[in-house]
């Protein structure tokens, strides 16, 4: 029922919005652990959009489109939006843990994990699975560069 309401590839679980409701809510008493998991959704976010912009037969129609709560489709901009909101979750991913963790250790541990994560993903996905892990390893080390050149 959820998803018959929201649609298949809804505006609401194919962005940032609901990482950055679990930022607000941390925000009020920051915990560790909470961080952790929000990095993690973030990332894991930002993996699954970079999946869904190689939607099956390269077709940007049906359920390869982001929908509206209505269940209207947002057509040519889906493209935009996924992509988007793919770079700003993994970018948000990195900036918190550069934020909360920011030893080597634990960043060469998040890059492992990032590149093992997005190489399981992307070998189990139906198609484009190699377009799929470039697209992600572009998006994750670009962004990855970039936060840690700020922070420096």
């Amino acid at each position: 029922m959820f998803q018959k309401s929201l649609g298949h590839r809804s505006i609401i679980t194919h962005s940032i919005l609901l990482p950055l409701l679990l930022i607000l809510i941390n925000s009020f008493k920051p915990k560790i652990l909470i961080n952790i998991f929000i990095i993690g959704v973030f990332l894991g976010i930002g993996l699954h959009l970079s999946a869904d912009l190689h939607p099956k037969n390269w077709n940007w129609y049906g359920y390869a489109n982001i929908k509206l709560p209505s269940n209207k489709s947002i057509g040519a901009l889906s493209p935009i939006w996924i992509g988007a909101n793919a770079i700003i979750s993994i970018f948000f991913s990195i900036k918190i843990l550069f934020k909360n963790f920011n030893k080597k250790l634990f960043k060469f541990s998040f890059v492992i994990i990032a590149l093992v994560t997005g190489a399981l993903y992307s070998s189990i996905e139906d198609h484009n699975q190699t377009v799929i892990l470039i697209t992600y390893f572009a998006i994750f080390s670009g962004t990855f560069y970039i936060v840690q050149k700020k922070q420096n």
